[in-house]
C-alpha cells in the first residue's frame, strides 16, 4: 500500500508530479546532397560529346559490360552478313554471267571465309580487345569486294551493285561498332565507291552524284543510329550503376541495422537479467531493512507499501521521536538509473510545492551513507481508495462526491503550480483517518 496524503482523502505521490521543463526547439536541418557524392553516382557523368567515351576506369568498366551484353547480337549480325553475301552469289549468275568466275572468287574465296574467320575469332579471349577492329575489317573487306565487282562488271549491270554498299553500312549499326569506327568506316566506303566510279568514268555524272547523295544520307543515318544507340547504352549503364550503388548502400545499411538490432537485443536481454537480479537483491534488501538507521536520524520499522520507485516503511525521527513514512528508492539498471533517481528526487520537490490539506507533506530527502536514496513524508493512517472499494463494493452518492471533490481540489492546486500527476487511479488515492 502506497504511503500518501493528509486529511481524509489524499493523493499518493508515488508517480506524482512532473517537473517543470523548458521546451527547446531546434531549427530543422536542411538535407543537402554533396556535390562529390552526386558526381560519383549521378547518371550525368562527364561524357565526351563526340566519342561518347568516359574517363578511365569507368570507360573500361562500360566496355566490358557492353561487350558481354552485345556479343550475341554481334555474332548474329556476322552470320547474317555471311548468309546475305552468299545468297547474292545467285544474283551474280543472272546479272553478270560473263564475270561469274571472278565474282564467285571474291565472294567465296575471299569475303565469306574471312567473315567465317571473324565469327570463329569471336569465341576467343582476344576478341574482347579487338572486336571493333575485327568487325570493321570484315565490313571493309566486304565493301571492297563490292567495289571490285563494280570495277569488274560492265555497265549498266555494275550500277546495281552500289546497293550492296548500303547493306554494308547497315551492318555497321547491326554489329554495334563504336562511334569512331562507325564514322570512319562509313566515310571510307562512300569514298571508295566515289573513287572507283570516277576512275572508271563509265557512269553518267548525274547517276554518280545521285548514288553519292544516297550513300552520304545513309552515312548520316548510320552515324545518328550508332550515336544514339551507344548514347542510350551508356546512359543505361550509368543508371544501372547508380541502382547497384544505391542497392549496395541499402544492403550495407540493412546489415548495419541488423547488427545494431542484435546488439540492442543483447543489451536489452542483459538489462532484463540485471533488472531481475536487482529486483531480487532489492526484495531481499527491503525485507532486511526494518531496524536500519539512516544517517543517524531515521529508523526504519515495518514495511507498509511499495510503489514504482521504491518501498515505503513506517519509521521514526529518532531525535524528535516523531512517526514518519520513509520511501526508500528502488535502484534502476542501465542508462535509466540516473534518470530514475532524478525523477525520485523531483517527486519530492513537486510534492513540496503543493500546499494543500489533501496533499502529502514531504519532510526530507537525502542519500544515506550506504547509498540508499530516501524520501521522508508524514505518516498517514488509513487505506487506499482501491482497497476501500474492494471491501465495500461501491460508495454511496454522497461518499463518492466527497472523495471526488477532495481529489479535484488537490489536483487543481497541483495544476496551478504547473504540476501534472499523470497517474490518477484508486490505488493512488489514500483515505486518511
Amino acid at each position: 500500500m502506497e504511503q500518501p496524503t493528509s486529511s481524509e482523502t489524499r493523493l499518493a505521490n508515488d508517480t506524482a508530479a512532473e517537473e517543470e521543463q523548458g521546451v527547446s526547439t531546434t531549427r530543422p536541418e536542411r538535407k543537402r546532397r554533396s556535390r562529390a557524392e552526386e558526381a560519383h553516382t549521378s547518371p550525368r557523368v562527364r561524357m565526351d560529346p563526340f566519342t561518347l567515351r568516359f574517363h578511365e576506369p569507368l570507360e573500361r568498366e562500360f566496355a566490358d559490360e557492353y561487350f558481354e551484353r552485345t556479343l550475341k547480337e554481334v555474332r548474329t549480325a556476322i552470320l547474317l552478313g555471311a548468309f546475305l553475301y552468299t545468297v547474292f552469289g545467285l544474283v551474280d549468275a543472272v546479272v553478270a554471267p560473263d564475270h561469274l568466275r571472278e565474282l564467285l572468287i571474291i565472294r567465296f574465296a575471299i569475303v565469306v571465309p574471312l567473315i567465317g574467320g571473324c565469327f570463329a575469332f569471336s569465341y576467343t579471349a582476344a576478341f574482347r580487345r579487338h572486336r571493333d577492329w575485327a568487325v570493321s575489317g570484315i565490313i571493309l573487306i566486304a565493301g571492297l569486294g563490292l567495289v571490285a565487282m563494280i570495277r569488274i562488271i560492265s555497265p549498266p549491270a555494275n550500277d546495281l551493285y552500289y546497293a550492296g554498299l548500303l547493306l554494308a553500312m547497315m551492318f555497321i549499326t547491326l554489329t554495334r561498332l563504336s562511334l569512331p569506327h562507325a564514322v570512319i568506316l562509313s566515310a571510307l566506303l562512300t569514298t571508295l565507291y566515289l573513287g572507283v566510279s570516277l576512275w572508271l568514268g563509265r557512269a553518267e555524272p548525274a547517276f554518280i552524284l545521285f548514288n553519292a547523295v544516297i550513300l552520304a544520307s545513309t552515312m548520316v543515318i548510320v552515324f545518328l543510329a550508332n550515336y544514339y544507340i551507344e548514347r542510350y547504352a551508356r546512359t543505361n549503364f550509368l543508371q544501372r550503376r547508380v541502382i547497384q550503388q544505391r542497392t549496395q548502400e541499402l544492403e550495407d545499411k540493412n546489415v548495419e541495422l541488423m547488427v545494431k538490432n542484435q546488439m540492442l537485443a543483447e543489451s536489452r536481454a542483459e538489462n532484463l537479467r540485471t533488472a531481475r537480479r536487482s529486483e531480487l537483491i532489492f526484495s531481499a534488501l527491503s525485507e532486511a531493512l526494518p531496524g536500519t538507521v539512516l544517517d543517524d536520524k531515521y529508523r526504519l520499522d515495518e514495511k507498509i507499501g511499495s510503489g514504482n520507485f521504491g518501498t515505503v516503511y513506517r519509521g521514526e525521527h529518532m531525535l524528535l521521536h516523531h512517526p514518519v513514512a520513509i520511501k526508500v528508492f528502488r535502484p534502476a539498471v542501465g542508462n535509466t538509473a540516473l534518470e530514475s533517481l532524478d525523477r525520485f528526487r523531483l517527486e519530492g520537490i513537486s510534492a513540496c510545492r503543493i500546499n494543500h490539506p489533501n496533499a502529502v507533506t514531504v519532510l526530507d530527502f537525502d542519500v544515506s551513507a550506504g547509498s540508499l536514496a530516501y524520501l521522508v513524508m508524514e505518516l498517514l493512517e488509513g487505506c487506499s481508495l482501491a482497497d476501500e472499494l474492494h471491501r465495500l463494493g461501491k460508495f454511496s452518492a454522497a461518499r463518492t462526491a466527497q472523495v471526488a471533490t477532495s481529489v479535484c481540489d488537490v489536483l487543481a492546486e497541483a495544476h496551478g503550480a504547473g504540476i501534472v500527476h499523470r497517474d490518477i487511479k484508486p490505488s493512488n488515492v489514500f483515505l486518511h483517518r
